[in-house]
């Protein structure tokens, strides 16, 4: 048998404005930086030609959010993020991030070379 489920009501604030709260606080923490490395690393495991941008990551991240609180019974925390996802994907949407996935000199910025970690093969002639 199902339980039923619990809705706590965020300390004393509605849904969306504890998605608000916390979509304003990853914002001040510049979130979408984070979610630009996510998109480069998500894209060389699916092995595509570009980084997925942020605002797909968001996204992606509010899908997931959207699973859980469907099929978990403490959901509101899922419920509140999703929402949060959905305005950060908003707002990374409409910002200018950094496009980690681009060529760069590393003679310029030698610490921006890998931002995520990781290096290409370097080329080799035979």
């Amino acid at each position: 048998m199902l339980k039923p489920r619990t809705f706590l009501r965020t300390q004393d604030k509605g849904v969306l404005q504890a998605a608000d709260d916390i979509a304003m606080s990853k914002i001040e923490e510049n979130y979408t930086v984070d979610l630009a490395r996510v998109g480069v690393m998500w894209s060389g495991i699916l092995e595509l030609n570009g980084p997925i941008p942020p605002s797909e990551v968001a996204a992606m991240l509010s899908c997931l959010d959207l699973v859980r609180a469907t099929t978990l019974i403490d959901s509101e925390k899922h419920w509140v993020g999703a929402a949060a996802h959905a305005a950060i994907a908003a707002y990374s949407d409409a910002q200018d991030v950094p496009d980690l996935g681009s060529e760069q000199d590393p003679e310029k910025e030698p610490h921006k070379e890998n931002p995520i970690g990781f290096s290409k093969p370097t080329e080799t002639s035979d």
